[in-house]
């Protein structure tokens, strides 16, 4: 925001189709770190998986805080919810493939 002050100014509360759109890309990534964080671990694949859904689940917290009055409440439940789990998900994805 800092680098584009102009384009965060005046930010006001996301409609209902991009907070769901947003939300479907989070499932997205959040499937993808899991995946490519147990590709790229040389070993303890999971305790690297779940460590690294613990770090973005505190990182997400303070995000959905930091950004309670922007948007509606069922999302900032949602995103923080959803975070570790398919994180971890898609880990075991990577795993049974190994």
């Amino acid at each position: 925001m800092s680098i584009f002050p102009d384009h965060f100014e005046n930010f006001v509360p996301l409609t209902t189709g991009m907070l769901i759109s947003t939300l479907f890309l989070t499932f997205i990534c959040s499937l993808a770190t899991g995946y490519i964080t147990a590709l790229i671990a040389a070993s303890h694949h999971m305790k690297i998986v779940l460590s690294t859904s613990i770090l973005i689940l505190i990182f997400g917290v303070v995000m959905q805080i930091m950004n309670w009055n922007t948007m509606l409440v069922w999302y900032h439940i949602t995103v923080s919810g959803s975070l570790a789990p398919l994180i971890y998900l898609g880990g075991t994805g990577r795993i049974k493939r190994l």
